[in-house]
């Protein structure tokens, strides 16, 4: 027994984290495309198993392993999905990270937790990344702090440079798909987000290191 095969996580890990991958490099095949080339491989493996006798450990292995496989590229094209978000009136976000400067602006990730539009509230855990106009307004927000905002949200976008950084592709990958730029007058500070998240707790202790 190789040692390898000695450790199970190892075993789940490898092609879980391999489906990541192909998923980050060929991230144009779709759900469809998966599932057939999933069930040809399993097909191809019945047949073979079938014809030239293979042992049910090894067929079982490859099987588990494939599970996996698919499972990580699942996850990594459900992380990377955009979704919706519809135009609200006002938006609830909180701040996951203390602002940080940049040349005319305060940037900070955040996430929009609900949308207020007419009578209707409506839930949401989309990532946003806000840029803020420099005040000190905006200077006192730290993780946790919720704010209030009326701008709509826009989906990322490049340039269009030749040769210029994807950060669309590299944003896309963190879960942020949108951006808002927020003048001082269209927000507003909502106190403290009660919620639990490891993100903020993080950010947190790195602060009062």
């Amino acid at each position: 027994m190789s040692y390898i095969q000695r450790l199970p996580f190892i075993r789940i890990l490898m092609p879980f984290v391999a489906g990541i991958i192909l998923e980050s490099w060929f991230g144009i095949l779709n759900g469809t495309i998966l599932v057939i080339i999933l069930l040809s491989v399993l097909s191809a493996i019945f047949f073979f198993s079938r014809r030239y006798r293979y042992h049910t450990e090894f067929v079982g292995g490859l099987l588990f392993s494939f599970f996996f496989l698919i499972s990580g590229i699942w996850i990594a094209k459900e992380k990377n999905r955009v979704r919706s978000l519809a135009e609200a009136d006002h938006y609830l976000a909180t701040v996951l990270e203390r602002p940080v400067e940049k040349q005319k602006s305060l940037k900070a990730d955040a996430v929009v937790t609900l949308l207020h539009k007419g009578d209707s509230v409506i839930r949401s855990s989309e990532k946003l990344i806000i840029y803020f106009e420099k005040s000190a307004k905006a200077g006192d927000l730290a993780p946790g702090s919720s704010i209030i905002f009326d701008q709509v949200p826009v989906l990322i976008e490049n340039r269009g440079n030749p040769f210029e950084f994807d950060y669309k592709k590299y944003a896309g990958k963190r879960g942020f798909h949108r951006q808002v730029f927020l003048k001082n007058e269209r927000w507003t500070p909502a106190g403290e987000d009660p919620v639990f998240r490891i993100t903020v707790q993080a950010e947190r202790m790195r602060d009062h290191l």
